[in-house]
């Protein structure tokens, strides 16, 4: 835990490899069910940094910090995935807010 610590330190102190170094040195030292969700955010941010976003979101989809190299059984056939469009973020309409006059 204190490794991962250390890494958000390191971020905090805009040292990104340093890091990087930590958060995967933390990670190894422990079971992947175990790592904090900060860790994870720390290292999608991490990557996010670096410019790798397909980095970034693979973290975030198997919500793990090392993304795993899995060769599928030649018995299991997945359906290929369809994607559905992405619908426009319509933006928050924020209350109007009003003065109060004090007596």
């Amino acid at each position: 835990m204190m490794l991962f610590n250390l890494g958000s330190a390191y971020c905090l102190r805009s040292e990104y490899e340093k890091a990087r170094k930590c958060l995967h040195q933390a990670a190894s030292m422990v079971h992947t069910k175990e790592i904090p969700p900060e860790a994870i955010l720390l290292a999608v941010y991490l990557e996010l940094q670096n410019g790798n976003t397909q980095l970034a979101l693979q973290i975030i989809k198997r919500n793990q910090l090392l993304p795993s190299v899995k060769t599928p059984s030649p018995d299991v056939r997945k359906k290929p995935a369809t994607f559905q469009p992405v619908q426009p973020i319509q933006p928050i309409q924020m209350p109007a807010f009003t003065t109060v006059q004090r007596k």
